[in-house]
């Protein structure tokens, strides 16, 4: 990612209609496959500036590792300690294997060139057992100058991200596109970008105005009373909850 988007985004995280509609939806997703009765270590691999972490504190207790010092920085004045945030790429985490019950990776394997050695090393890092949460974007169709200067490899249909990470020795619980209701107008808006990109369009990952983000939010958070039920067909991200490999059966819902 532009370093300079950090600033952004440790400016505006916890209100920009992203970050609340996403929470929202992967705390529907996610909570059917939770363990019941007992405290949950958590790591998150790419935190980013801190508001990951807060959102995160809601399942247990939250260490985060970003490979940026940029993002480090933003999240040690959000209030993360050594303790807490450690600089370190995915593929090299510095935890013992069996260390965490849950793994998140929110919009990070995107930005890996080659994700097998980071999936291998979140696969190391959990419990037997443990649930991996992952977010990606969806559909090279949808590629833009966003991807760009968030320096993205790629985009991921659920097909693909499903046999990426079985082959990772994960089995898939829950996959599915979300941010569809918004799909339309966000696949215009980076379709013409390709040619042709407002201001309004090249800070719209860190701000926008408020009036028009407080509609966005309303939109998106509309979602997760139906993803709580059903997968969609498409979408402009994907969402995927697995399991890490153990003896045993999973009932799988892809």
């Amino acid at each position: 990612m532009e370093p300079t988007l950090y600033r952004g985004i440790a400016e505006n995280e916890g209100t920009r209609w992203w970050d609340q509609g996403r929470h929202l939806i992967i705390d529907r997703i996610l909570t059917p496959f939770l363990p019941l009765g007992r405290q949950l270590n958590i790591l998150s691999a790419g935190c980013g500036t801190g508001g990951e972490l807060r959102f995160l504190q809601r399942y247990g207790d939250v260490v985060g590792v970003d490979a940026s010092p940029e993002a480090i920085r933003f999240a040690r004045l959000a209030g993360f300690d050594d303790t807490k945030v450690k600089q370190s790429p995915i593929e090299q985490l510095p935890f013992r294997d069996r260390s965490f019950d849950i793994v998140f990776a929110l919009e990070v394997l995107e930005h890996i060139r080659d994700e097998r050695p980071g999936l291998d090393e979140i696969h190391r890092v959990l419990c037997d057992d443990g649930l991996a949460v992952f977010t990606v974007p969806a559909f090279s169709s949808l590629w833009s100058n966003a991807d760009l200067r968030e320096h993205h490899f790629r985009r991921y249909r659920r097909r693909s991200l499903a046999a990426l990470l079985r082959e990772a020795h994960f089995i898939p619980l829950r996959l599915t596109y979300f941010n569809a209701f918004l799909f339309l107008p966000i696949a215009c808006a980076k379709i013409f970008s390709r040619i042709r990109e407002p201001k309004l369009l090249e800070t719209s990952e860190v701000s926008l105005p408020l009036a028009l983000n407080t509609l966005l939010t309303k939109i998106f958070a509309a979602e997760a009373p139906l993803l709580a039920r059903m997968n969609f067909p498409f979408g402009i991200s994907i969402a995927a909850v697995v399991r890490k490999a153990a003896a045993g059966s999973v009932r799988v819902q892809v």
